[in-house]
Parts: C-alpha cells; structure tokens; sequence
C-alpha cells in the first residue's frame, strides 16, 4: 500500500538521495532546497511500507504549472506509483485553478514519455541540447486542464 503525504524541508537529505538514484544529473541538495522556494511550490513524497520512494515538485506562477522534477526508485516501478504521483498533482493544479501544466523530459527517456502521455500530456516542442551532462534534447510536453 502506497501513501501520499506532502513533504517539509525535513525531507531535502533524502529528496537529493533519489535524485541521484534516479538521474545522472540530479538535483543536488542545494538545488532541492532552492525548489521548496519556487513560487507555488509543491512538494510530494509517495512512501511504502514507511519509506520513501518516489516524489515530485511543482509549482504554479499566474495559472501555468510546471511538473519540475519527478522520480520514482528502481526497485518500486511498474507499481503504478508513478501514475499516483501524476494523478495527485492533477489534483492539486486544479483546485489551484491552473489551466495547464508544463514539464520537459529528456527525448531519450522512454518510460517518462510514456507516463506523461498516459497522463494525457501532449508533446510540443523540443529544446535542443537542453541537458548538460551529455547535451540531450528535451522534449517540451502541455497538459491542459
């Protein structure tokens, strides 16, 4: 059973750690703290069994939002905890009235593409050599709400 609770600045040590489980270019600690500033930031964690094993951040400026980072452990995918962090910050961008929802993936991430269109993202756009580590394109999707 998975559970879903809204994460404080306790959790920054612990953010940066999937982060860097989950991407060759994760958000170091400082960059996790700086993201607890973004305006209408929204922080959630998903745990199981008491741990925590995935989250995202959001934040919203006038009624765009922006999913910025999301990541789910290895060993917990293809549990559908991707699915619920998608739905549950669904939720919260519309009771904040936001009227779509912008993020960037990296063009090789498969797995995360298929999420977001799952998620009913549609793609628009592509950020040449957006990625530092390796210059990857980044895929620019919208969902309107």
């Amino acid at each position: 059973m998975a559970e879903i609770k809204k994460l404080d600045e306790s959790y920054i040590s612990e953010i940066a750690g999937l982060e860097a489980v989950c991407f060759s270019d994760g958000w170091s600690e400082q960059m996790v703290r700086e993201s607890f500033r973004y305006p209408g930031a929204e922080v959630f964690g998903i745990f199981s069994e008491n741990k925590l094993v995935g989250y995202y951040v959001a934040g919203q400026i006038l009624d765009e939002g922006e999913l910025m980072s999301i990541c789910v452990l290895p060993d917990y995918r293809g549990n559908g905890f991707g699915k619920m962090l998608m739905n549950h910050m669904d939720q919260i961008f519309i009771a904040k009235k936001a009227s779509c929802v912008f993020l960037e993936v990296r063009e090789g991430n498969t797995p995360a593409r298929n999420l977001y269109k799952d998620s009913k993202f549609k793609e628009i756009g592509l950020r040449k050599g957006y990625y530092q580590d390796n210059g990857e394109n980044a895929v620019i999707m919208i969902k309107n709400y």
